[in-house]
């Protein structure tokens, strides 16, 4: 074959959504890479041959896209390196498929091929992931219940009902507060858990001080205060 997959094999669980990456890509073997026309094809299980797109290459004068996938396909090239790359972007669980390169000597026509010389890839399976959107964090804040004893007291700090599962505690009294635990997540169903612990000294929570817990997360940030005289879980 004068065509071969460089990093090819199942591509299972990508997860492609948002800026145009590169998918895959081609490197062309024992040939002039520019002598030829390059196409880029899928198959989805079950169904026929689809076409994405065509290019000339050494020439980006020459590119041609299926009109349904022009919006979510680029063909790029280094011709230093006989290589074709195809680039894509938002990609959903419905655009799993073998993708494959393909040679022609002669201009393409689609899937059509005007010459009697044509090379095609191996194929590659791509299978995409859909990625559930994620979950902003629920905060609940504790107190020690009672008077208890000693000079110490803690205060915690429960994020629940979170996706993904990153999440980062922090505390504050006016200042960062680095004298605090927090403890590995806890995937419970679908979602995550999260709990940090603060211990604080009695004389400062007795006196009024406030306290904040914040969480930071891919949804954003989300804090809640702590302070005496209020109903705490």
């Amino acid at each position: 074959m004068g065509a071969t997959w460089r990093g090819g094999g199942d591509r299972s669980g990508c997860d492609i959504s948002g800026a145009m990456v590169k998918l895959l890509n081609c490197t062309v073997k024992y040939f002039d890479m520019t002598s030829y026309y390059m196409s880029w094809i899928r198959q989805k299980p079950g169904k026929a041959l689809e076409w994405i797109g065509s290019v000339n290459s050494g020439s980006t004068d020459a590119l041609d896209y299926s009109d349904s996938l022009k919006d979510q396909f680029t063909l790029t090239e280094d011709v230093s390196t006989s290589t074709q790359f195809l680039e894509a972007k938002s990609l959903r669980s419905e655009d799993s498929a073998v993708y494959y390169c393909f040679l022609c000597l002669a201009r393409i026509e689609r899937l059509h091929c005007d010459s009697a010389f044509d090379y095609w890839g191996k194929g590659t399976m791509v299978t995409v992931s859909s990625a559930s959107s994620p979950t902003a964090p629920t905060l609940f804040p504790l107190v020690q219940c009672g008077s208890g004893t000693g000079d110490m007291m803690t205060l915690g700090c429960i994020a629940t009902g979170f996706t993904p599962a990153s999440l980062t505690f922090k505390w504050n009294d006016g200042v960062p507060l680095t004298d605090f635990v927090q403890y590995p997540v806890v995937k419970t169903g679908d979602e995550y858990m999260g709990v940090s612990q603060l211990r604080i000294k009695r004389a400062d929570w007795d006196a009024s001080k406030t306290f904040k817990c914040a969480v930071e997360h891919s949804t954003g940030s989300k804090e809640v205060i702590l302070r005496p005289g209020k109903s705490y879980l």
